[in-house]
């Protein structure tokens, strides 16, 4: 084995994951190779683009989902014993991830969308030697940064993969659309069309549509999500919207838009915000609050 003596500071190389250890021996700081593994679900059931999934929302009723992406950012790992944070600095491959965010797509393509698909988050963490990886937390935002969120994705000399997608962006700088599900409801009868495009709200105009805000959006409608007790190297966060639709109606829509798309009295986001972890106040003039306090249930371990 290689060692490289710097002053009082040892650099030593073991099967990838880089070790900065001081002469005392104390707990040595590794930078490891890490892979977070997610796996698309509907109601428990592994995703397939245009597949027929039952049992989805208040009324049991068939569902196809035939678009499902999402971008996620600031990935990191917490050690509860030490009450600290590492962050996941994400690889710079040029096509599903850039600086601190990643996009995350399990369709194929069978509607919208493109063939590929990526279904990880691929990185380096920096931590002690003693933070256990295979009995970890690993935590991440849903959503795009605000400093990323109103890039003019048609300047193509500008703004880079994964952020140049057009099908994940509002015609208006509001930004992008952080998750984007779109699925049918009874799709061999009435065929209803129920989706969920989450996005920033509240974000002032400038006067024309197409203008960047002057400021930050008031309603970021971000949020967190944390797994507990997961094996870095071996388990997978499922993603799965049935747990989100659970308070709805699917076959049915109950504001202007077909589901729910994060906007102003939308009475199909009522009991869609707040299964994400995300309050549903911002500008209501109508409509029944949510008695649902569980939190976020997009996200689980597998």
């Amino acid at each position: 084995m290689q060692k490289l003596y710097m002053g009082a500071t040892a650099v030593v190389t073991i099967a990838g994951s880089l070790v900065l250890a001081s002469c005392s021996n104390e707990d040595p700081i590794v930078e490891s190779d890490v892979t977070v593994q997610y796996a698309a679900q509907v109601n428990g059931a592994d995703f397939t683009c245009g597949q027929i999934y039952t049992g989805i929302g208040t009324g049991g009723d068939d569902y196809a989902v035939n678009d499902f992406r999402l971008y996620v950012h600031d990935a990191y790992i917490y050690d509860g014993a030490k009450n600290q944070q590492y962050p996941v600095e994400l690889n710079q491959d040029g096509v599903w991830q850039y600086e601190n965010v990643a996009l995350l797509d399990f369709e194929d393509g069978c509607t919208t969308g493109t063939a590929e698909t990526n279904t990880v988050l691929a990185g380096k963490v920096t931590a002690p030697a003693s933070v256990d990886l295979a009995d970890t937390q690993v935590c991440f935002t849903v959503g795009v940064p605000e400093d990323k969120n109103h890039l003019n994705v048609n300047d193509v000399d500008a703004v880079v993969s994964p952020l140049n997608d057009s099908t994940l962006y509002w015609a208006w700088k509001i930004g992008y659309k952080y998750v984007r599900i779109d699925g049918v409801a009874d799709p061999s009868g009435a065929a209803n069309a129920f989706v969920l495009h989450l996005g920033a709200q509240g974000c002032p105009m400038t006067g024309e549509m197409t203008a960047t805000p002057k400021s930050a959006c008031t309603v970021p409608n971000t949020f967190q999500a944390c797994i507990a007790n997961f094996d870095i190297e071996n388990d997978v966060i499922a993603v799965d919207p049935a747990f989100v639709f659970e308070g709805n109606d699917v076959t049915s829509n109950h504001g202007a838009k077909p589901g729910c798309m994060s906007f102003i009295d939308d009475n199909d986001c009522e009991e869609i915000m707040p299964r994400l972890g995300l309050d549903y106040a911002y500008g209501r003039v109508s409509g029944t609050e949510s008695t649902y306090t569980g939190g976020q249930r997009l996200f689980s371990k597998q």
